[in-house]
């Protein structure tokens, strides 16, 4: 056993023969290496070896980490309703929370368990009670000061380590699949830079929590296939209960436990045994981080209830159908959301990763497969298309598309499909990387941010008496009081009844608001924002962010412009004024 496994290579002896490690790791000794000074040199070179993948993905993370965390505070603390998840769903909550558990400490409400209920249940409690959690830890230490604006911030950090910790489950899941270190280290990289999930990790928000655990989940789902012991069966009901605690959409992933446990050979009976010991631990956990989900249980029903119709109505500017070819369910996602959340050149390569899973079929990528389908089949059809709704969809077609990427590359008997297909891993990775730097950017100059400087110094030196928004006040920049006599935020509908045909002093449009009115071709809204724009009012200042390819992907949608980050800002006086220098429209 010796001589034979000394004869390998080192990368063969660590990567594909496991009774060779273990042999190594049990002989290797200070007397053996008297004996043999050879055995030196390999012991030094397998544990060189077992060391540099683990020194990657420690780099990889903090690459990921690092992406995350660049604007991790924007909006903050001026402009603490920029993002209206983080805004009306968690942080309301999560103060809720401390404030009646400040009310039981200072005595002035009786100790119930009621202190921890966050009354609000269409969102699983998990991400309050870390962040508020967090939050109480960093101000008794003095890491931070008692402030609204850093409990956004701990919120959002949360995010960011595990939106970052993802790609390191990612690379997990392909080294268990038998992947190599180019397979890893591709998964990892891709995953680390992927657009969607640095965006959605600048939010104190629940998808990307959810989807660090329901990668777990998948991970330990293909750890039963390998060995199907009690103990896989648990730690996969465990990951998957903190995902639902995350997220309730995490249930779907459920599929790839009960999925792994078909290819187990076992009778029906100890099937059914074992995935009842994982729904035990799902239930364990779960009742673990979101409690009040399960005590309040006909009050969770309600919410669902209210959720489903939510996600199934209508919802004007978020939702299908609209005015293309591209606005129908399942295309919409193919064709228009993914490109944009992935990337062009990333998109590329999960769709071919994904034509290529279906001609090499085996029971890990099954797995993942599975999820995927069915995942895919329930949140496409919902009518309400968040981006943020497809991150676990994303992670999944990186996953699989690297692992393919990486074994062609590993198994190619010639330099030139080497060389072919490094080549297109380098352009994939670079134009990720611009794309997402520069989109990434925006979180560090909100246009909202910097337009309301300028336009509370604008106002200061000129005499405006009323100001008027159109859209809420969360997608504009927020005016200073002081500057004006009047100040309104109106819907569409009310402007067009009642405004119409006033000359506004000043008026601020955005584009999450227009663009809505060409995605679904509204021609009430259109022909107002064309006679605003071209007809009755000059533009004076315009603020914008640009990313590469923009005009591509906002004819995919044209929300993309400004999908809740950055938006383009546009600022109006009557043409009859004389303040201000005219811009031309773009």
């Amino acid at each position: 056993m010796l001589n034979q496994c000394v004869a390998l290579p080192p990368y063969e002896v660590f990567t594909r023969h496991a009774h060779c490690r273990d042999f190594f790791n049990e002989l290797v000794s200070p007397v053996q290496i008297l004996k043999n000074p050879n055995m030196l040199d390999r012991a030094a070179m397998m544990h060189l070896e077992r060391r540099v993948p683990w020194a990657i993905a420690g780099c990889i993370f903090l690459l990921a980490l690092a992406i995350r965390l660049m604007g991790i505070s924007w909006g903050l603390p001026e402009k603490l309703d920029i993002h209206p998840d983080e805004n009306m769903y968690v942080i309301s909550n999560v103060s809720k929370i401390l404030q009646q558990l400040t009310d039981v400490y200072q005595h002035k409400a009786p100790f119930s368990l009621k202190a921890l209920d966050p009354g609000f249940l269409n969102y699983p409690a998990f991400i309050m009670y870390l962040c508020g959690t967090l939050y109480v830890v960093a101000t008794k230490i003095g890491l931070i000061s008692p402030t609204l604006a850093n409990m956004y911030l701990v919120g959002r950090c949360i995010s960011a380590f595990f939106g970052a910790a993802t790609s390191l489950v990612g690379m997990s899941i392909v080294r268990k699949m038998g992947g190599q270190t180019i397979s890893c280290v591709l998964t990892g990289l891709c995953l680390a830079l992927c657009p969607q999930n640095i965006w959605d990790s600048h939010v104190a928000a629940t998808d990307v929590l959810m989807t660090f655990w329901i990668m777990l989940t998948l991970f330990a789902a293909i750890k039963i296939i390998e060995k199907g012991r009690k103990r896989d069966y648990i730690t996969a009901g465990l990951f998957l209960g903190i995902a639902i605690g995350s997220k309730y959409t995490a249930a779907i992933a459920s599929v790839s436990i009960i999925t792994a446990t078909f290819f187990i050979n076992r009778t029906f009976i100890q099937s059914l045994n074992k995935l009842f010991l994982s729904f035990i631990s799902t239930i364990c956990a779960f009742f673990l981080v979101a409690p009040f989900s399960l005590l309040r249980f006909q009050d969770l029903i309600q919410a669902m209830l209210y959720e489903h119709k939510h996600t199934t109505g209508f919802h004007y500017g978020f939702s299908l159908p609209a005015s293309g070819w591209q606005y129908h369910k399942y295309i919409y996602q193919l064709f228009a959301a993914w490109p944009f959340s992935l990337g062009l050149a990333l998109y590329i390569f999960c769709m071919i990763g994904l034509v290529a899973t279906v001609f090499r079929l085996n029971k890990n990528i099954f797995i993942l497969l599975i999820f995927f389908i069915v995942y895919f089949l329930i949140t496409g059809n919902w009518m309400l298309t968040p981006l943020r709704y497809y991150l676990p969809l994303l992670s999944v077609m990186i996953v699989i598309a690297s692992f393919w990427a990486g074994k062609y590359l590993e198994n190619a008997k010639s330099y030139l499909p080497r060389i072919i297909i490094s080549l297109g891993i380098l352009v994939i990775i670079g134009y990720t990387v611009i794309f997402s730097w520069q989109t990434t950017l925006r979180f560090k100059n909100d246009t909202r941010i910097e337009a309301a400087k300028w336009l509370n110094e604008y106002c200061a030196k000129n005499n405006i008496n009323e100001f008027i928004t159109i859209g809420a006040i969360n997608y504009s920049a927020t005016a200073n009081n002081g500057n004006f006599k009047k100040i309104s935020y109106v819907s569409e509908i009310d402007f067009f009844r009642n405004y119409r045909n006033k000359q506004i002093d000043m008026l601020q449009i955005t584009s999450i608001m227009y663009n809505r009115a060409y995605r679904h071709n509204n021609p009430l809204t259109k022909g107002m924002y064309e006679e605003i724009r071209h007809k009755n009012y000059r533009l004076i200042k315009r603020f914008a962010s640009d990313f590469i390819n923009k005009n591509i992907y906002t004819k995919l949608d044209p929300m993309f412009e400004g999908y809740f980050i950055s938006p383009t800002l546009e600022f109006y006086r009557p043409i009859g004024s004389t303040h201000g220098a005219a811009v031309p429209l773009p």
